[in-house]
């Protein structure tokens, strides 16, 4: 229950589900046990606890709350059902909403990627590490090669830039560098 893994989108038609109040995990597991594929896309967070709000433990959550997505093969139809927590399907009056492939895939590279991941620092997320060859791409030193030399925050990042014959150090946001 709520650990990431590879689904395989293709040759399903996919539908999202509205669920009961933390019923996804469930309702997903018996989708999947009824013979569609339920999925539940996941993201991570710490559980904190005590007077100082320390991070005691990880847990596993949904990132859409209350709404699923279950895969049908063809002849299958999945409909609102009380016993597994299944609340409606989205849609209107044409019937369900039809969820491309594509969106579904992306959702679960998203996912396996670690983009709901609140475990990890942005410095763990950062694709730019201190001592990386970048170039950059944008602003008054762009086209220029550098070097990285720190991480301040998600948005700054001290690069070493080569000019005149001399390092100077430029604070960039990470859209205005490409690595090298």
């Amino acid at each position: 229950m709520g650990q990431s893994v590879r689904i395989e989108v293709e040759g399903r038609r996919w539908v999202a589900l509205r669920v009961a109040h933390a019923q996804e995990f469930s309702a997903a597991e018996e989708l999947s046990a009824r013979g569609f594929l339920g999925y539940c896309p996941t993201g991570a967070k710490f559980r904190l606890k005590g007077k100082g709000r320390r991070p005691s433990r990880i847990v596993h959550h949904p990132v859409f709350t209350r709404y699923i997505f279950c895969g049908q093969l063809a002849g299958q139809v999945v409909g609102r059902d009380s016993r597994i927590g299944v609340d409606s399907v989205l849609g209107d009056s044409r019937g369900p909403l039809l969820i491309p492939p594509s969106v579904i895939r992306h959702i679960n590279d998203l996912e396996l990627a670690g983009e709901w991941d609140a475990t990890k620092s942005w410095r763990e997320k950062s694709p730019y590490a201190p001592g990386s060859e970048v170039v950059v791409t944008d602003g008054p030193f762009s086209g220029f090669p550098g070097t990285v030399s720190a991480l301040e925050s998600e948005c700054r990042i001290w690069v070493l830039i080569q000019m005149f014959g001399r390092l100077t150090r430029a604070q960039l946001a990470p859209c205005q560098i490409a690595a090298a």
